[in-house]
């Protein structure tokens, strides 16, 4: 199985010094088990004038990160030299069940697409997949923002993006969220969780252990979704929706089938190495660098709280004392004002039957439901406030 990455910029690659990262390594070593004459070939141009073709190999043995195998120059000429980038292919044995075919389809799919997010607008990332009768493909053009992008991919605008950022001793963490659908309020809903996480400005792989990450553990925590009602599950996803907010009490109103859409909050985590913690790096939890230590939970968790609070102040998240209020003024207030119309008005035939009082048309007079209604909800209202 091949695929082929596109770089749209270049910076000089360190040939003999590449720090490919582990999982580029693994890559590597695990294509190497599986074919004598396997490596990655890279090709590359920095001015336009000649392409360099390098081959690389890495050597258990050898104290260098990657051994030279081959190294070719080719000169391209006027008509060719309007291309400037890198192209990276390295051969892996394919999966024999096409259902890890398509896995390994989605999850490639979904890490180019939420790098278009971080990817600045001189960047630009072509990435085609086609393997066994599965092929899909994501493209990011020049001169796109990245929250341009963001935005776009979700269909709403940038005014309507939430952000947090806050800078630690050794890290940094920035915090972008976007509440999708039409959350009623004193509606108990659940909210569906898209967790993007990043380090250092790179996706995160989604595969099954993005529910030991340090990311998801602080989006998750029982204790900063407590507050609002709600309890943060994980789901059978691990690409997208890996989360959701579940009430802890059902709302009396609102039934799931009377949703028009499901409610999504979409959350974009980056943690990020600052100047002081640069040789140190990142932690990471695996040496796949699939997933961040336990170490950032605190962090994130903090981030969450400032987003969830910003959702509040808002109007788009509830306490539950205030969805027992809204809930209150919504059902149990019309349940009240039948009662009280109901009452009144048989009181008042009884009182004219027993003093078998005969009155005109014009002097008989019901307690109006509705009246009595507004009038209650206003009471109950107005207390809220003084509360």
């Amino acid at each position: 199985m091949q695929c082929a990455v596109k770089l749209g910029y270049l910076r000089r690659f360190p040939l003999l010094q590449c720090d490919a990262g582990v999982g580029l390594k693994a890559a590597v070593l695990y294509s190497q088990l599986h074919a004598d004459d396997a490596c990655l070939k890279i090709a590359t141009t920095s001015n336009s004038e000649e392409i360099l073709y390098v081959q690389l190999r890495i050597d258990p043995d050898s104290e260098e990160t990657a051994v030279v195998q081959k190294v070719t120059h080719f000169v391209v000429d006027e008509d060719h030299q309007c291309f400037s980038g890198t192209e990276m292919r390295l051969s892996i044995p394919c999966p024999e069940e096409i259902t890890e075919v398509e896995d390994a389809a989605d999850v490639l799919a979904l890490y180019f697409q939420t790098l278009r997010y971080t990817a600045p607008p001189f960047l630009a990332v072509q990435f085609k997949f086609g393997v066994g009768g599965i092929s899909t493909s994501v493209e990011c053009q020049h001169q796109e923002e990245p929250i341009d992008r963001f935005v776009a991919d979700l269909g709403t605008s940038a005014d309507d993006i939430l952000y947090v950022y806050q800078e630690k001793k050794l890290y940094s963490i920035g915090c972008m969220a976007l509440l999708m659908g039409n959350l009623e309020v004193g509606h108990a809903s659940d909210i569906e969780i898209c967790l993007l996480r990043y380090a250092n400005h790179v996706p995160l792989i989604s595969g099954e252990s993005v529910f030991l990450c340090g990311i998801t553990k602080g989006v998750s925590s029982n204790k900063l979704w407590k507050k609002y009602g709600l309890r943060c599950l994980r789901t059978s996803s691990h690409l997208v929706n890996q989360l959701v907010a579940s009430p802890l009490r059902a709302s009396t109103s609102l039934k799931e089938e009377d949703q028009d859409e499901p409610i999504r909050l979409v959350i974009a985590v980056d943690i990020c190495v600052t100047d002081s913690g640069t040789k140190g790096g990142l932690k990471y939890g695996s040496m796949r660098k699939s997933t961040l230590d336990s170490c950032y939970v605190d962090g994130v968790q903090a981030c969450c709280q400032l987003v969830l609070q910003q959702l509040a102040e808002a109007g788009r998240l509830c306490t539950p004392t205030q969805f027992q209020d809204q809930d209150l003024v919504t059902n149990f207030a019309p349940l009240l004002a039948n009662a009280v119309a109901a009452i009144a008005n048989r009181a008042q035939a009884t009182s004219r039957k027993s003093t078998m009082e005969i009155q005109s048309p014009d002097d008989q007079r019901t307690f109006d439901e509705k009246a009595i209604l507004l009038k209650l909800q206003e009471v109950l209202l107005l207390h809220q406030q003084n509360a």
